[in-house]
């Protein structure tokens, strides 16, 4: 049977099947791509439906997923939030995930690592100031809290004036 001659569900269900084998995807994302391959409204809820139902569809195991890569690259609640927001991930589950996941002490102890991994990048500046603005904008970059990096910040020069 030629690809034209397949009902539109069938073939957007093909179509979401190989979306998803090659990564996971929010039902936000997977809507979004089939709705760029111009497949009926209908159809696109037909296939999201099946496919929840089936359980190859899951926002809240994919936010998980999500989450804990993100964690693993050394980014901070703010930018793990703004990203998962990207994605589709509603405020809802975000903040019950989030709120399970993270601690602000699990969050510190993320920030200081970062700090020590860059040890000598920050060794560089010998202006206590400058060096300190720089640890400041690295970790506010990486979506660190102010009040995280506060903290982090200060322990990182305790632990480097012993």
């Amino acid at each position: 049977m030629r690809q034209d001659d397949k009902d539109p569900f069938q073939k957007a269900y093909e179509t979401s099947g190989r979306l998803l084998s090659r990564r996971p995807h929010s039902v936000h994302e997977l809507t979004a791509k089939l709705r760029q391959r111009e497949f009926p409204r209908e159809v696109i809820d037909e296939t999201i439906s099946k496919l929840k139902s089936c359980g190859f569809l899951d926002d809240a195991r994919f936010a998980g997923a999500y989450f804990e890569e993100l964690k693993a690259k050394g980014f901070g609640v703010r930018r793990i939030r703004l990203a998962m927001k990207k994605r589709g991930i509603g405020d809802e589950l975000l903040s019950e995930l989030l709120s399970e996941r993270v601690s602000e002490d699990e969050e510190l102890e993320g920030a200081v690592a970062l700090l020590l991994k860059r040890k000598l990048h920050f060794a560089r500046e010998s202006d206590r100031l400058k060096r300190r603005m720089k640890m400041f904008r690295y970790l506010a970059s990486r979506g660190f809290q102010s009040s995280v990096i506060s903290r982090a910040v200060g322990k990182y020069n305790e632990s480097e004036n012993r």
